[in-house]
């Protein structure tokens, strides 16, 4: 998988290679980056169990998120939005894709929230 940092609010995944990669192209990386990627490759991650078993190819599924930030404080993502571009992918297995694409727990995750601890120790 390859990750590239498509602006400040937009990245883009290819089922390219061995591994995971992140590219930029003079974009500083940020943790809204790594939020949109880890979401574009939790996904793929889903359709890598799911496509070889029906005979679709992967290869060319293109995964696109972008996001927009809330204007209050604290600093945070208010939305995103996740385009899927698969050429090839039958239109009759369109449905079930967008159901393995539901089966995403990084999906579930951020439209339902988690409670989230911290604690610092300082040695």
């Amino acid at each position: 998988m390859r990750v590239v940092l498509d602006g400040q609010q937009r990245i883009r995944l290819e089922m390219t290679g061995e591994g995971f990669e992140i590219a930029s192209e003079g974009i500083d990386i940020s943790p809204y980056h790594l939020l949109g990627a880890s979401l574009a490759s939790c996904t793929a991650l889903m359709f890598e169990s799911w496509a070889p078993q029906t005979g679709v190819d992967l290869a060319p599924l293109t995964i696109s998120v972008s996001w927009e930030m809330a204007e209050e404080r604290p600093m945070r993502v208010r939305s995103m939005a996740m385009e899927l571009e698969w050429p090839g992918l039958p239109a009759e297995r369109v449905e079930t894709a967008e159901r393995v694409a539901d089966l995403c727990p990084i999906h579930a995750t951020l439209e339902r929230s988690a409670e989230i601890s911290r604690r610092i120790v300082a040695a």
